[in-house]
């Protein structure tokens, strides 16, 4: 009982702040998938979360975790656990890869594109859907990197700052990547000059 809809009378709602990919296996067709998920650890104010998906012969596909905090969403401030209201229960201990809600940029970036926020980016707890990130980061890949996305063996993202509706800000990517390896994307605020996102995916 603490999903959007349960939350949103008390004014609350998770909020990602950052989630990590591992392609065990590239997904061709339409296979049937099957997903678990569980609360694994929480470390102050940030929760983990891990999931995994497995084919029917319940072969594992990708793994997945998430990190979140609990925000007011009238203040748009984060909110203490022990001050939600809320039974959340303890973490189980099983954690299916390495993963931080953090990461450290020390690679050059090179501006390649400039994009806003409109409204189709919003969801219905008003702000840019976590999706869309990924949508963002993904429109900047060249040809050569879209057409080795079997090659795709992580993907990662970590939100810094909020983008708002109509804010505008730049693309920006490290050097390509062409013989595989990692690859960096961000997007920098117009208003703060300073990355509001930014996007590591690491290709075989």
């Amino acid at each position: 009982h603490l999903n959007v809809s349960d939350l949103a009378p008390r004014h609350l709602s998770w909020v990602m702040i950052a989630s990590a990919f591992e392609i065990i296996t590239p997904i061709k067709g339409q296979p049937v998938v099957t997903g678990r998920t569980w609360h694994s650890a929480q470390e102050k104010l940030t929760f983990r979360r891990e999931l995994t998906f497995s084919d029917e012969q319940g072969n594992p596909l990708f793994h997945a975790v998430t990190f979140t905090v609990l925000m007011n969403t009238k203040t748009r401030r984060i909110v203490r656990p022990e001050q939600s209201g809320l039974s959340l229960g303890e973490p189980c201990a099983e954690f299916v890869m390495e993963a931080s809600h953090s990461l450290r940029n020390t690679e050059e970036m090179f501006p390649c594109d400039h994009r806003r926020i409109y409204p189709s980016h919003i969801d219905c707890l008003g702000h840019t859907n976590n999706e869309r990130y990924s949508e963002f980061a993904y429109d900047v890949l060249t040809d050569d990197e879209l057409r080795r996305l079997d090659r795709l063996r992580r993907f990662e993202l970590y939100f810094k700052s909020e983008l708002r509706l109509h804010d505008g800000f730049t693309m920006r990517r490290s050097r390509d990547r062409l013989d595989g390896g990692t690859l960096l994307v961000d997007g920098c605020s117009d208003e703060t000059g300073k990355p509001s996102f930014l996007c590591k995916m690491v290709f075989a």
